[in-house]
């Protein structure tokens, strides 16, 4: 697959990802580090706002999830899964 074609498939990922009204920020590539001066914070759902930030090549998608109005359950691990399991 071409370089194009993944950022095509990027940009379209962030129009729906706003879409939806949710918070992006641009992530480095295999880590979980936001490539921004401020992280997190300058996540955006304005899609103009995020494709130009994501415009840079290869990159992951944060979603910040307060202003997304999104609750994550973040269970690593065996104890994790061991908690999930229980009643």
């Amino acid at each position: 697959m071409s370089a194009d074609l993944n950022l095509d498939h990027l940009h379209e990922t962030i129009r729906t990802i706003c879409g939806w009204g949710w918070h992006v920020f641009p992530i480095a590539p295999g880590e979980e580090t936001p490539i921004t001066e401020s992280g997190f914070k300058d996540a955006t759902s304005d899609v103009t706002t995020a494709l130009a930030r994501f415009s840079h090549g290869r990159l992951n998608i944060g979603v910040a999830t307060g202003p997304s109005k999104l609750v994550v359950l973040d269970c690593d691990g065996e104890a994790g899964n061991v908690w999930l399991a229980t009643p």
